[in-house]
């Protein structure tokens, strides 16, 4: 990446009404002039970098929002600059479609120097990233909010393997309610991601939550994601995704960039 460039420049390939496509991308920008990458948010994207305490934290913020605001402007024909988000009736954040412009959905989630996010033609989405670490209260964690399916099927892995278990299962969640714009208001253990794979149940009573798709996904050997789309029969294509990384519970089409 030219050292000199504010943000690397994307062509992404036009939306379908079935395609959700999902890019992933450093949030660390070396030798990025800070003021520029600023300068492309809008007031309230600056106050909330603003408030974080660890200038590696808001300099993370600024750069994934950014790179936000240049991936839809490039779906969207618009200057980065010019783009306004509103917040849907429970927070969510969307992008204000504007006269003219293309309808477009999208979601983004940060975790360490990474940043996923994932973009539709108008249907609801949401994604989740986490790096994988040592995570010695992620039992507890499951105990108290997973579903009891969830935590049977924790408990039957591996010592060594129930951490990143642990986030396998956490990302599906929080991408679905990222996606249906509950936010973690709604109790976890409502709902399991594990016993149908591919969608979402609810415990009771137990049945289907129709018209929901979700994917684990691996961007890179020490990252977790998944997404979860309103879409019966959505064909992702992943961007920026480490070579032989395979998602589950299909296998979407891959784009290695830089």
């Amino acid at each position: 990446m030219d050292s000199h460039e504010v943000l690397p420049e994307v062509d992404p390939p036009a939306l379908t009404a079935s395609a959700v496509h999902v890019w992933l991308f450093a949030s660390d920008l070396p030798l990025t002039p800070y003021e520029e990458l600023l300068a492309c948010l809008d007031a309230s994207e600056r106050d909330r970098a603003s408030r974080f305490h660890f200038e590696r934290d808001r300099l993370r913020f600024v750069a994934a929002h950014a790179r936000l605001r240049r991936l839809l402007g490039r779906y969207t024909n618009s200057p980065d600059a010019e783009l306004r988000f509103v917040h849907g009736p429970s927070g969510k954040p969307e992008l204000d479609s504007g006269a003219g412009r293309p309808l477009v959905s999208f979601n983004l989630a940060r975790s360490g120097g990474w940043a996923v996010a994932a973009v539709t033609a108008g249907a609801p989405v949401g994604v989740d990233l986490e790096a994988l670490r040592d995570f010695p209260e992620h039992e507890d964690i499951a105990r108290c909010h997973f579903a009891p399916a969830e935590i049977e099927a924790l408990s039957r892995l591996p010592a060594l393997d129930r951490a990143e278990g642990f986030l396998a299962v956490w990302t599906l969640k929080e991408a679905w309610l990222k996606a249906t714009g509950d936010g973690l208001s709604a109790p976890l253990s409502r709902f399991d991601v594990l016993s149908d794979p591919g969608f979402v149940r609810k415990v009771a009573p137990s049945e289907r939550i129709a018209g929901w798709r979700s994917f684990g996904l691996r961007p890179a050997p020490d990252i977790v994601a998944a997404l979860s789309v309103q879409m019966a029969s959505p064909k992702l294509t992943c961007f920026g995704f480490k070579s032989g990384q395979q998602p589950g519970p299909v296998n979407p089409e891959f784009h290695v960039v830089a």
